[in-house]
């Protein structure tokens, strides 16, 4: 009876493993960003309204040394609510990439009289860049293009649309969110433990998050702890559940990410007591150990 449980057990492993594979040329997204990341991204972040777009496209760099260049259709957004950057403006020019058709490429000839040789068709992309609309009231998470006076919008979530179901909530997440990355050090001592904690994350997901080549440095002693204070103030009894599947702001990814095992710290190896044990290293260690954030190296 065990031999025959063991071998059912072993052949339904098997099973899921065959079906969580992903068929051949089956494509799986990558998981959307949360509110929070995208704040983290965005060089500017307004609420408006699309209220012309221009007659002709532009053509312009998808990348510094692109040299085909790409065409962008621009749209004037009027806003209606900065919530980061914007400097004052009222409208603002966003560009979205065309996405061009690719044609199918020519192998080889095929035989004189018979059948057409093979061709290869490439592979269309599988999420186009976004593209507003005319009218079209929205959310925008953007960044200043590299070399041409209009935004860019880098993913489809970047877009959010005031029809969806979520578009209030996702607004009012991205100005608390906002807010507290405005002011960290007001943010880290709040009132509300759940606003420290993402001020906190915030924080370490900023500094711990390289941008080409960097170096580190300390962060003061003071805003050191205070992050440590804040990340103790966490949910440490469950995981937080913001979305669906990994969350980048969970407490132990926040942990990790500081790299405490430089400082001593030696993870249990029983599970069930590394969360606990995790609290109490920051609880220890807040005013003793020392933040650090990844720099852009200068070239010399």
């Amino acid at each position: 009876m065990r031999r025959n449980l063991t071998i059912f057990t072993s052949l339904l492993l098997f099973a899921g493993v065959i079906l969580a594979k992903p068929a051949p040329g089956f494509f799986v997204p990558p998981p959307v960003q949360s509110i929070a990341q995208r704040v983290l991204t965005a060089d500017t972040i307004v609420v408006g309204k699309v209220t012309a777009v221009a007659d002709k496209s532009t053509k312009a760099e998808r990348f510094k040394g692109d040299v085909q260049k790409g065409e962008y259709r621009v749209f004037t957004v009027k806003i209606d609510s900065a919530i980061q950057g914007g400097n004052g403006l009222t409208h603002i020019k966003v560009g979205c990439l065309i996405t061009m058709p690719i044609a199918p490429v020519p192998i080889g000839p095929g035989p004189v009289g018979g059948p057409p040789g093979r061709v290869y068709i490439p592979r269309q992309p599988i999420q186009p860049p976004p593209m507003l609309e005319k009218d079209q009231e929205v959310l925008l998470f953007i960044r200043p293009h590299i070399s041409e006076p209009f935004y860019t919008i880098g993913q489809g979530s970047d877009v959010i649309d005031n029809k969806a179901g979520n578009f209030k909530a996702d607004v009012a997440e991205a100005k608390r969110v906002a807010k507290l990355l405005a002011e960290p050090m007001a943010s880290l001592k709040a009132k509300e433990a759940s606003d420290r904690y993402m001020a906190a994350a915030l924080l370490v997901m900023k500094y711990r998050t390289p941008n080409g080549p960097a170096k580190e440095e300390e962060v003061s002693a003071e805003e050191s702890k205070l992050i440590l204070q804040g990340l103790a103030a966490g949910n440490w009894d469950g995981a937080r559940n913001v979305r669906p599947g990994y969350d980048p702001f969970a407490p132990m990814q926040m942990f990790y990410q500081l790299q405490p095992q430089t400082a001593g710290y030696v993870q249990p190896q029983n599970f069930q007591e590394v969360p606990a044990s995790m609290k109490k290293w920051l609880e220890d260690n807040a005013g003793n150990f020392k933040v650090k954030r990844f720099v852009t190296a200068k070239s010399e």
